[in-house]
């Protein structure tokens, strides 16, 4: 999980435009991830292939890297 965590706040940099309570992270330009719960299949596809104006993040992250921040996303809104 903490490999998660440190993609999502600076190899990825996802609180840039997503809010995540878990990550002290206030981004508004995408969802609320808090209030989105989505599963992790869900997420390691939009982190993946990218959606709406996300860019996908295939090529730049390992596949253990999408699945790690996947991980943290999932398990930090789905309590």
């Amino acid at each position: 999980m903490i490999l998660g965590l440190e993609i999502y706040n600076n190899k990825a940099a996802c609180g840039t435009c997503h809010t995540l309570k878990s990550a002290e992270s206030s981004g508004d330009i995408g969802p609320n991830l808090d209030m989105l719960k989505l599963q992790i299949d869900q997420i390691i596809y939009a982190v993946t292939n990218g959606a709406g104006v996300m860019p996908p993040w295939e090529g730049i992250l390992t596949p253990e890297e999408i699945e790690a921040v996947a991980y943290y996303v999932f398990t930090s809104t789905n309590k």
